[in-house]
Formats: structure tokens, sequence, C-alpha cells
């Protein structure tokens, strides 16, 4: 048994990064991301995890994935930071980039703020829980889907007789 979280699958970005984000987003994760660089790096604090981000983007720029590093804490908060701060329609950085007091942190003036984010994630604890991060349409929902004590349940157990 593993002594680590482990994460299998990938969020799809809808249309892909391009350079500049993806570069961004690479640089971010890890200690870059961590609550000693807030607010230093002139980046949202709001909604920030005091954590390390784990979350990297795939080299082509069509997915989010975890990059394999050791106590990813606050995954599923990650995730939203990320979508809510950078990446989508509505996102923080957009907003401080507009009117009279427009400031945006180096490394961020390329981003285009008009991603959605769909897909799913599944999160085996050291415990051997399971839970799924599901995204869709840039909202995050984590749900526990397996764990000790808790009876795994297939669709034909909620069927009703």
């Amino acid at each position: 048994m593993a002594h680590r979280t482990e994460f299998t699958g990938r969020i799809e970005i809808d249309p892909p990064l391009n350079r500049q984000e993806i570069d961004f987003l690479v640089a971010f994760a890890g200690p870059a991301s961590g609550p000693h660089r807030s607010p230093a790096d002139g980046l949202p604090r709001r909604g920030r995890p005091l954590s390390w981000c784990q979350w990297v983007p795939t080299a082509d720029g069509t997915a989010l994935g975890w990059n394999g590093g050791d106590c990813f804490y606050f995954y599923t908060e990650w995730l939203a930071y990320l979508i809510d701060t950078f990446l989508s329609r509505r996102a923080r950085l957009r907003r401080a980039s507009r009117g009279p007091r427009a400031t945006v942190p180096a490394g961020c003036t390329g981003f285009t703020f008009d991603h959605v984010l769909d897909g799913t994630v599944d999160v085996r604890t050291p415990a051997g829980t399971l839970r799924r991060i599901t995204v869709r349409d840039n909202r995050v929902e984590e749900h526990l889907v397996a764990g000790p004590g808790l009876a795994v349940r297939s669709s034909s157990d909620a069927a009703v007789s």
C-alpha cells in the first residue's frame, strides 16, 4: 500500500492554455505558490490555501493534472483557486486588470481568462479512502466514494424494488 495520496485523472481545459499561461502555472506550482509568497507575489489571497499547489498544466495546455509531488493538501481548494483566480471568464485577475488602478502581477499579462474546465480526478489516500473531484463548467466538487467502513455503492444498489 502506498504511503502517500495518489491522484488519477485530469481536468480538461477548453480552449487550451497559451504558452505564457502554461509557463506561469508550471512555475507557480510547488514552493512558489506557498503561503510565504503571498502577498509578496501580488496575487489574490482570497481563497488561496496555506500549502503548495501541485496542479500543473500538460505540456500542450489542454489539461491540469497532479505533478506527482508528496504531501499535496487542500487539492480541491487549489483547483478552485486556479480557476477563480487565473482561468475563468470571472477570474479575480481579470477584474484586477481593469480600471484606473489596474494591476497584474508579472507573468500574468498574457492571460486570456476564457477557459472552461471539465473533468474528474480520483484521489486515493494512504488510509484507503477514495474521493472524487469533479469539475463541470468551472464548478469544483469533491465527494467521498469509498473508505474504511463505507461500502462502495453501484448504480444497481440504488434501484428501488
